[in-house]
């Protein structure tokens, strides 16, 4: 996936290689946004309104806050949004575009969304320099929904059966959605975190990790750790139904057959295990390890990937702002190039930081570092020449 943004506007890129080979239809990876909102793109290699054309869809998925509340959802309707489909044939500026079209605002509102359908798409060419006849858009089909880690209610998707002749698509394509802010202005309302008594925080970790109790097995690089699904359940959409159905991470047979509460087992390879019970002691008692972190910068990383892969909502917010907190002029850069980039909402903030302190950054250790090995760093290139086009500089 490749990410851009810059002022009120960001990107997300999707390649996708042998589309003619694809016979299902293929859902990107959820992304979010700066306003904390989450999305995923489906293409569909075979339209079933045309078997000659591949369709594109864009499909919103609530988040926590969204679930109960609509003033939060209805933040999305300042959005305005462009999905496309271009080759790779070098850069943007020289890429070929094969569809594109600009959702209307109806496509965000909450009578949609109540109604369980989605408006039709318009063309436009008031959005992004994406200079190319767009093709008229139509309720998409409905699309069944697949084993996705996503919260519990996703709108219906909207797009074009009609995107383009499959026969005239090329090997490699790149599917996208382009965002843009219509107000940079909102309403922020601040909720005090209340005060968990002591001794109900005690008996609540009492309970993580404990064989005695449990009936989820965690095997986290060789470490066996504990947890009850009906707190996990309650917790995290993502556990919600990986606990329900048959899941990548899960294992059909319980490894630990000593113990007969043992009802679930997953295998964790990509955490170690202090940053898995991390994240668990978060869902147990709401307490992120940010404070007493001897790496407060590091841990903030940590939480925030793994919040992400769990779609865990809270803890991704608490982890970006605990991230932000510790970015100043000597380690900016090198966090920005090194994995800032790789959450849009982060990202936007660690770009503004940069150019508001570049005179500074530019004499730092990282980033002498970095302009002595950008083949290091997978989006260098363009990382910075959006920071020299902010500037007005010369590249």
């Amino acid at each position: 996936m490749s990410i851009t943004g810059f002022s009120g506007q960001c990107r997300f890129e999707f390649k996708i290689s042998n589309p003619l080979e694809i016979t299902e239809p293929l859902f990107t990876s959820s992304f979010v946004t700066s306003s904390g909102h989450y999305w995923e793109l489906i293409f569909e290699p075979i339209s079933q309104k045309d078997p000659e054309y591949c369709g594109l869809y864009l499909r919103a998925i609530l988040n926590a806050e969204e679930q109960i509340s609509t003033a939060s959802w209805k933040k999305r309707e300042n959005l305005t949004i462009r999905i496309f489909i271009r080759d790779v044939d070098g850069s943007r500026s020289g890429s070929r575009i094969l569809f594109q079209s600009t959702l209307l605002p109806d496509f965000l509102s909450l009578k949609s969304l109540a109604r369980g359908i989605i408006s039709t798409a318009s063309t436009s060419d008031s959005l992004d320099p994406l200079d190319s006849p767009t093709s008229p858009t139509f309720l998409s089909p409905t699309i069944n929904s697949h084993l996705l880690p996503s919260f519990s209610t996703p709108s219906a998707p909207v797009g074009n059966p009609y995107a383009f002749k499959r026969s005239e698509l090329p090997s490699t394509i790149i599917i996208g959605a382009f965002f843009t802010e219509d107000t940079l202005t909102t309403d922020t309302v601040i909720l005090e975190r209340p005060t968990i008594p002591y001794n109900l925080l005690k008996a609540w970790i009492a309970e993580l990790d404990n064989k005695e109790v449990g009936d989820v097995q965690f095997s986290v690089k060789g470490r066996q750790i504990y947890a009850r699904s009906a707190i996990l359940k309650k917790r995290s959409k993502y556990f919600e139904q990986a606990l329900s159905s048959e899941w990548a991470e899960k294992k059909q047979t319980v490894n630990d057959k000593a113990n007969p509460n043992i009802k679930h087992f997953f295998e964790i390879t990509d955490f170690d295990s202090e940053t898995f019970l991390q994240m668990l002691r978060f869902l147990y008692t709401d307490q992120t390890p940010f404070e007493d972190s001897p790496t407060p910068l590091e841990t903030a990383l940590s939480m925030l990937t793994i919040a992400d892969k769990y779609l865990i909502t809270e803890l991704r917010q608490r982890s970006k702002e605990a991230l932000i907190q510790q970015i100043n002029e000597e380690n900016a850069y090198d966090v920005l190039f090194s994995y800032g980039w790789q959450w849009s909402d982060v990202k936007e903030e660690l770009m503004a930081y940069v150019i508001n302190h570049f005179d500074v950054i530019r004499m730092t250790t990282g980033f002498k570092k970095i302009s002595m090995s950008p083949g290091d760093y997978p989006l260098y290139t363009e990382l910075f020449i959006e920071i020299m086009q902010s500037l007005n500089l010369t590249c």
